[in-house]
């Protein structure tokens, strides 16, 4: 029995889940309360992307074992994965509670700083880091997770230190192009600086390219492919190149001879270490004729032209709580007679016309040829001749707020460091008003009060 579920739990940590079941299967029907089968199977299901019967069985095993941590933490972990927030944190702290071990703990405590910090909770999320760290001082998880505290804390030396550690991990790519360094500042060298997260967080770490490029001999910017064209006019003096996930480099020649290298946020560590180093001032240029054609066509319509987004982020970010319906944006759309242009990074079409055939009087409408290709130029082009953006938490957000453009974001109570206090502000953009929501899954006092204000705004102008 033993043999057979430690072969099963290697096959499974291997990703070989069909052959681990059969023999977790076969060890259930023998006895289907056995411990080490329950929650080797919870874990085979949540790997499998079966969170839901994880769940299940998480909660059926601590049924019959309260006292093992082990159960919690898996209750807790899948709670964490459906976003079932309150849940998970219970489900953590019955982990704690009964933890003999610190191997137990220290994960333990890594999971709830990661679950608070989802939430939007820093500070009750930096004490459970710093204990994890307490048991292991080197550990990456939890200095991670204290990284990101203090960076919501604005605390950026500190944060920074701290953050770097998760270079490498699921949460940030790191690419080595050679035998290189990482890049530490020194001035003269050839420097790769490459994106390693989301589309909105390299165009907002790319407000620290110009100070790299200023006293470095060359940078090279390896980035998303969409972002190439955005960047090579924005930042001329380095060379762009779009090939940050491609194993074969088709790069000139001479640009394979480099000193060092850097993940793009990393940068921070070097150039942004107070407040007053976030200069908020517009750093990505949109393609000018882009801009042309669509101000000429905007101007057709002789009224105001805001750009809006209701919808962002992915189910492992919490997707479900940075949407709208266009329903729920009733009151904004009634609050200005406006050319509403679409700004969803998916198809809104169906969407668009389904809510246009009960709301005709609402002038909305999606120009695909600029929103959903793979070029974010065209994105850059039409976001710029659009005269303000009012957006959920989401890529363009950054797009707009680093060129300038008057940027209204809504953040929900599950938000990102970046975003994290009562500020209406955030130091990277001038531009940007931070609206925050006031309670998880609503939205329509905050909206209401958004749209009185904004009705008054617009008279006022």
């Amino acid at each position: 029995m033993t043999v057979d579920i430690n072969h099963a739990k290697e096959l499974a940590e291997a990703g070989e889940f069909d052959k681990a079941w059969k023999i977790v299967n076969q060890c259930l029907q023998d006895n289907t309360n056995e411990s080490r089968a329950l929650l080797l199977l919870t874990y085979i299901l949540e790997k499998s992307g079966r969170v839901p019967e994880a769940y299940h069985i998480a909660k059926r095993f601590c049924d019959i074992y309260p006292g093992e941590p082990a159960g919690w933490i898996n209750v807790g972990r899948c709670c964490d994965i459906l976003w079932k927030i309150d849940e998970a944190e219970s489900a953590y702290k019955r982990a704690i509670a009964c933890c003999r071990e610190d191997e137990l703990r220290k994960q333990a405590y890594n999971n709830m700083a990661a679950l608070l910090i989802q939430a939007g909770r820093f500070k009750d999320a930096k004490p459970y880091a710093q204990r994890a760290l307490d048991i292991e001082p080197e550990n990456g998880k939890a200095r991670h997770n204290l990284g990101m505290c203090y960076l919501a804390e604005r605390n950026w030396a500190e944060g920074w230190k701290y953050y770097s550690a998760s270079v490498g991990s699921v949460h940030r790519h790191a690419y080595r192009y050679g035998e290189e360094d990482e890049w530490d500042g020194k001035p003269d060298q050839v420097v790769v600086v490459h994106g390693e997260q989301g589309l909105g967080d390299e165009i907002c770490a790319a407000s620290v390219f110009q100070d790299a490029i200023d006293i470095s001999k060359k940078v090279i910017l390896d980035c998303d492919a969409r972002l190439v064209g955005l960047y090579k006019r924005s930042f001329p003096k380095a060379k762009v190149y779009g090939t940050r996930t491609q194993k074969v480099l088709n790069w000139d020649e001479e640009d394979h001879k480099i000193d060092a290298s850097i993940p793009a946020m990393e940068l921070g560590k070097l150039f942004r270490l107070k407040n007053e180093d976030f200069p908020g001032t517009p750093y990505i240029i949109p393609d000018p004729e882009r801009v042309t054609m669509w101000r000429a066509l905007f101007d057709t319509k002789k009224k105001p032209v805001i750009g809006i987004a209701w919808s962002g982020g992915i189910p492992q970010t919490g997707s479900k709580f940075k949407q709208w319906s266009l329903d729920d944006l009733l009151p904004i759309f009634r609050s200005i007679d406006a050319h509403w242009v679409c700004l969803q990074y998916k198809d809104a079409q169906a969407e668009i016309d389904a809510f246009r055939k009960v709301h005709p009087e609402v002038d909305l409408k999606q120009y695909p040829h600029a929103t959903l290709t793979k070029d974010y130029d065209d994105t850059a082009g039409i976001v710029a001749a659009c005269d303000s953006v009012i957006c959920m938490q989401t890529a363009v957000a950054h797009l707009a707020a680093a060129m300038g453009k008057h940027t209204m974001v809504f953040i929900p109570k599950n938000s990102q460091w970046r975003y994290a206090g009562d500020s209406s502000s955030m130091p990277w953009y001038k531009s940007m008003m931070v609206i925050h929501q006031n309670k998880r899954g609503r939205w329509d006092d905050v909206i209401e009060k958004f749209a009185e204000g904004f009705q008054d705004l617009r008279r006022a102008a």
